[in-house]
């Protein structure tokens, strides 16, 4: 295809499988694709998916990565996908005369990418999402990150450029690795998928908490702030995810004389979550850290308000008293008084939601990002 790059995407994670960097990998490929890019992606398999097929104008190959659900992966997943990523990529960039890549998280498809550079000269550009950066993560996630440590920097340093979609996530990169120069590339946003519901019924207030439902995203809050909310007040929550706090948020939902206002829908398919947003009014994403979240942006682009945690991946993109608030992340008497606000004043959210969506068609396209990512992928192959 004159004119174009022939691309390599190494992402653990492509649709049908959720995650964060699952919808930015697609995305770009699909508007890589367009821009007239020869796109090969490198994912997981999972048992049903085809080997190989075409998807929105890329090839996509998947290796066994020891993945056994498409909503939730793993340590396991990761260190499996990038071994056989590692052993599959040098003779698919071969045959399919691969100059760049774009590799998705520093762990594990930097991994994959770092050992395609040395063992082949492919260079690569990097793209970190949130998770795959050390900072202010608690837990299991701090551990893992101080564990590997050295091969993150081995992984940002080998890399032609790195990436942030956010600039909170560029500062704690470079808190990290000092020197370290970060482009910033946004996530994108897809206006005409994700897109308000043409009309509202008059009814309680729609609450929406969606995404993986793991330790740092904030539900210890979101418990408490509800049970806090006046008795009388109409609001229902719909929850959209799974993950290994699903147990414990239904118990405490239940405790807390909940559930008959809550909706569980466990694991939503991504070609779903356009409808969910559409029945919505209000996101409520109390997380804890972020990089620029995709949840975020798709709920502006659909006319909903936001009331998120003021952390750098979300007060990116909400602006208070526009399109939203922002409490302090672990607040519940905070998260308490911005839902409490909303459900006193009628009216509210839903013009929160148009100004919102205002916002989000100003923030920018996968086009654009895209088009970013191209010109760094082209300047690595020029080199």
């Amino acid at each position: 295809m004159p004119g174009g790059l022939r691309l390599l995407l190494v992402s653990h994670e492509f649709p049908p499988l959720a995650g964060g960097g699952s919808g930015a990998a697609a995305n770009l490929a699909r508007e890589l694709a367009a821009l007239g890019h020869e796109v090969t992606v490198l994912t997981s398999a999972l048992a049903g998916l085809p080997a190989r097929t075409q998807v929105g104008g890329a090839l996509v190959v998947r290796v066994p990565a020891a993945r056994r659900r498409a909503d939730r992966g793993g340590p396991g997943h990761f260190a499996a996908f990038a071994l056989a990523a590692a052993l599959r990529a040098p003779a698919l960039a071969r045959a399919r005369g691969v100059q760049a890549a774009l590799a998705f998280f520093g762990l594990p498809g930097g991994a994959a990418a770092l050992w395609l550079r040395r063992r082949c000269g492919l260079p690569y550009v990097l793209a970190l999402r949130g998770g795959d950066v050390p900072g202010q993560q608690p837990g299991e996630l701090a551990l893992w990150h101080a564990l590997a440590g050295p091969a993150l920097r081995a992984v940002w340093r080998g890399a032609a450029a790195v990436t942030a979609n956010g600039p909170g996530l560029a500062a704690r990169a470079r808190a990290f690795e000092p020197g370290l120069a970060v482009e910033l590339v946004p996530n994108g946003v897809d206006l005409e998928l994700f897109s308000p519901a043409p009309d509202r019924a008059a009814g309680p207030l729609r609450l929406l908490l969606c995404g993986r439902l793991a330790p740092g995203k904030g539900l210890r809050a979101l418990v408490p702030a509800l049970g806090a909310l006046d008795p009388a007040a109409p609001w229902t929550l719909t929850v959209a995810g799974d993950g290994p706090r699903m147990g414990w948020l239904r118990a405490a939902l239940d405790a807390a004389g909940l559930a008959g206002r809550v909706r569980l829908l466990g694991f939503v398919p991504r070609e779903a979550m356009p409808g969910v947003y559409r029945e919505a009014d209000v996101l409520v994403h109390p997380s804890h850290f972020e990089g620029q979240s995709n949840a975020v942006l798709e709920a502006m682009a659909s006319g909903l308000a936001v009331v998120a945690s003021r952390i750098p991946g979300c007060a990116e993109l909400v602006r208070p008293g526009e399109n939203g608030l922002l409490v302090p992340p672990g607040d519940a008497p905070a998260l308490a008084g911005a839902l409490g606000g909303l459900l006193g004043r009628p009216g509210l959210a839903a013009r929160m939601g148009r100004r919102g969506r205002e916002l989000a068609r100003a923030h920018g396209s996968w086009a654009c990002a895209a088009g970013r990512y191209a010109g760094l992928l082209g300047a690595a192959a020029g080199r």
